[in-house]
């Protein structure tokens, strides 16, 4: 794609997964035009997932470091899931698993506990206070723009 071709540049849950991410970062913002939004998603704290690789976690001081680092300037990074709404996920993967194993009898009441446990860590993230979430989740999203700082290059 041509240099400046997009308005937004879009990455979903990539960057725990990418090995160069001075490489990664910089040809998000090659593809930007000048101002645009780069809108990322990425792991705090999270189980082993090598699919096909699983390189980092971030805190939320890192990402954001590593974002202003290759010409990015963070407007908005949100700390989704906080410890206690984790713990739960743990459980609720553990628990899935087990029942997977089981059988297919058991995908209704899988269903019906991850169900359960979305509404529980949805209580939970309410009562953890926020400065909590931003500083130790599970997952961080993140906008920000690209800078206008012409020494940064691909």
């Amino acid at each position: 794609m041509k240099d400046g071709c997009a308005d937004i540049v879009l990455s979903s849950q990539v960057l725990e997964h990418v090995l160069d991410v001075e490489a990664y970062l910089l040809e998000c913002r090659r593809l930007l035009k000048p101002g645009g939004l780069l809108l990322l998603s990425t792991h705090g704290f999270w189980v082993y997932h090598p699919y096909p690789v699983d390189v980092r976690r971030w805190t939320c001081w890192g990402l954001k470091y590593e974002l202003e680092k290759h010409g990015f300037h963070v407007e908005e990074q949100v700390g989704c899931m906080g410890p206690l709404a984790y713990t739960t996920q743990l459980r609720l993967q553990l628990i899935r698993g087990v029942l997977w194993q089981v059988g297919r009898g058991m995908i209704p009441l899988i269903g019906l506990l991850s169900i359960c446990a979305q509404v529980c860590m949805m209580l939970e993230d309410w009562i953890t206070p926020r400065k909590v979430r931003r500083e130790n989740s599970a997952v961080y999203v993140v906008a920000a723009r690209k800078t206008a700082d012409s020494s940064i290059t691909p």
